[in-house]
């Protein structure tokens, strides 16, 4: 890349950080609406408080075993796991599925039984998984939040915070499998002969045709908590709730609220195209353009504008496909993105004229 270009790309490192702003009426004790795009939060109440989260818990224990075990695994149920307290499958010990039905029972049943045995399969044991699930806390910089199970029943120094859980749930439907199965309304399931129904837990997927995924959780200790996503006109936003006595309305509030302040704007770069002189070249210009578009989550009076740079002139021969220069995104007058000019075709150098020797001979 061209010597031009790094001041640029020191500059978008330092992009100013956005906002936190204030929401509607909720009835929970602590909420949040964040839009994981740009990392602002629209909504934070008592965001950073530490409380318990239940069985949102699992957010993190399918993003866990999505990265230790293949869906398709199968797993067998042992007598270690499957008399877990609280909501369950009602596993019985030597019972197999695949990694991705009891995902569907972890996700839409919340079943307690199947977190423990995929911990398990997943981490050798529910100790060492649960060790796995305070390290992916710790790299998705969750400082307030550790675990102590895999399901949320209550204990001692289980908790997180609705900052760290909208972060988390961001992080999780950032995979395409946890998006899947936590969307899902309902799954039947094959269990040695028997066959089971599970239909979602989470009412919104039934009532809010924007709500793509989400996980719902209850202890005494906890109240009612809930971590939803959902997308319109190219948006998405991640609303939390932590003892929330009307968490299905506070989840539409937040919705209605986030989306009213938000659309996605895009700059169709591909289709600008730019020239460059080049010296020595067959043709006298080079044409560059960009490879695809730009876009970005604005809210009211935000702006986005782009600005060409490109070299006074470049040195045949020039290749198609070469990075000959860039666009600079701004977001509201800072540097939000450098997007790459790449040529759209070579220019070769230019044939040199013969000398005045060669010229003369060649008249005879």
């Amino acid at each position: 890349m061209s010597l031009f270009l790094l001041p640029v790309l020191l500059l978008c490192r330092f992009a100013a950080p956005v906002s936190a702003a204030e929401g509607p009426a909720l009835s929970a004790r602590a909420a949040a609406l964040y839009e994981p795009e740009s990392g602002r939060f629209l909504v934070a109440k008592n965001a950073d408080r530490t409380l318990p989260m239940a069985s949102t818990t699992k957010v993190m224990t399918a993003l866990v075993v999505l990265d230790l075990l293949p869906t398709d695994v199968e797993v067998r149920a042992d007598a270690d796991t499957v008399n877990a307290e609280g909501s369950s499958l009602y596993l019985r010990e030597g019972d197999v599925l695949s990694c991705e039905d009891l995902l569907y029972a972890l996700l839409l049943r919340s079943a307690n039984d199947a977190a423990e045995t995929l911990a398990k399969a997943a981490g050798g044991s529910v100790p060492d998984f649960v060790a796995a699930m305070n390290r992916k806390a710790d790299a998705l910089g969750l400082a307030s939040t550790h675990f102590e199970n895999p399901h949320g029943l209550p204990a001692e120094g289980h908790h997180t915070t609705a900052r760290d859980l909208a972060r988390l749930t961001a992080a999780a439907c950032e995979n395409e499998d946890f998006l899947r199965l936590s969307g899902t309304k309902e799954r039947t399931l094959r269990l040695d002969g028997r066959s089971q129904v599970l239909k979602n837990h989470n009412r919104l997927l039934f009532t809010d045709p924007s709500v793509i995924a989400g996980k719902t959780g209850y202890t005494r200790a906890s109240g009612r908590c809930l971590v939803s996503a959902a997308e319109r006109e190219g948006v998405r936003l991640i609303a939390v709730t932590l003892d929330a006595p009307d968490d299905w309305r506070d989840h539409r509030a937040l919705y209605e609220y986030g989306f009213s302040l938000l659309r996605r704007e895009t700059l169709p770069l591909s289709g600008e195209e730019y020239r460059v002189p080049v010296t020595g070249g067959a043709e006298p210009f080079l044409r560059c353009r960009a490879a695809e578009d730009w876009s970005a989550v604005l809210e009211e009076g935000e702006t986005l504008s782009a600005e060409a740079l490109l070299p006074p002139f470049l040195y045949a021969p020039v290749r198609e496909g070469e990075i000959v220069g860039a666009v600079a995104v701004r977001k509201n007058g800072a540097l939000a993105a450098v997007i790459p000019l790449e040529a759209t075709g070579d220019v070769p150098e230019r044939e040199k004229e013969p000398s005045l020797f060669r010229r003369f001979f060649r008249s005879f």
